[in-house]
């Protein structure tokens, strides 16, 4: 992600993201690639599995056992979230320049695996904070806590639905909906989803994605069909709105992945 290989939105979608009335839209311009150009590129994950953490462990009273477990809970947290970070970076990069391409499809589907990157690490950085903060300094509990949040990261970190894999993914969908529930963002609660669920019918083949390709239809007589000209190289008026919808995914996605990385800390 350094800063030479982050592309800009072309004047025109600038332009129309000026007159958005969606927040994050209307800030996309701002937000990408402003909130990345300064971000690491590179880091070093010290990965402890349970055998190693168990060695680790065996010469600490139960204070330093509690806080080598916690360390390593947010060691992998944090090396969650600068993958999603890489991740969200390369794809918003990938939305920009195809949408200055007028491709607005492949922009949307860079756009829609950029709200699911940015979802889950942001998803994974408020359940490790609440199991610090939520339990009133109860060390029992916060154990607990942090334990269910290291098998969650686990998942999160090596989980997959191609065959094969032995460990099951976590589901997006649950993520984002839960992002939604737990905001107090109300840009987010009213367009999250919403746009989420557009952006995947349009990547999806079903009408809004394959609208995007037609012009305006002519009749042929007062009884004939209608003639729709199909042409990927005019950017049509749904083709507009969905683009709408991916500026909107670029500001959103940059505003809340860095904030998510900068939150990721043990602290």
């Amino acid at each position: 992600m350094q800063q030479k290989m982050l592309g800009m939105l072309d004047g025109r979608w600038a332009t129309l993201a000026s007159t958005s009335d969606m927040y994050y839209a209307k800030g996309a311009p701002d937000l990408w690639p402003n909130r990345f150009a300064s971000l690491p590129t590179t880091r070093v994950w010290e990965y402890n599995s349970a055998e190693s953490l168990g060695k680790l462990m065996q010469s600490m009273d139960s204070n330093g056992v509690a806080q080598a477990f916690t360390e390593a809970v947010f060691e992998d947290v944090s090396a969650f979230v600068f993958m999603q970070l890489m991740k969200t970076g390369q794809l918003l990069d990938g939305a920009v320049t195809l949408l200055n391409r007028d491709n607005v499809l492949g922009a949307s589907a860079c756009a829609r695996s950029a709200l699911e990157a940015t979802a889950a690490m942001t998803d994974v950085v408020h359940r490790a904070k609440s199991a610090i903060h939520n339990h009133g300094g109860e060390p029992q509990k916060t154990s607990e806590a942090l334990a269910e949040v290291s098998d969650y990261v686990l998942r999160c970190l090596w989980g997959g639905r191609a065959t094969g894999r032995t460990v099951q993914s976590v589901n997006v969908v649950t993520q984002l909906q839960r992002l939604v529930k737990l905001t107090t963002d109300v840009h987010t609660k009213e367009h999250l989803l919403a746009v989420y669920e557009q952006l995947c019918d349009v990547v999806h083949p079903s009408a809004t994605g394959h609208q995007t390709f037609w012009a305006p239809s002519t009749a042929l007589g007062e009884t004939g069909p209608r003639r729709v000209e199909l042409n990927a190289e005019k950017v049509n008026i749904v083709a507009a709105g969905v683009a709408e919808l991916v500026l909107w995914a670029i500001g959103w996605s940059a505003a809340w992945a860095v904030r998510s990385w900068e939150n990721s800390a043990l602290q």
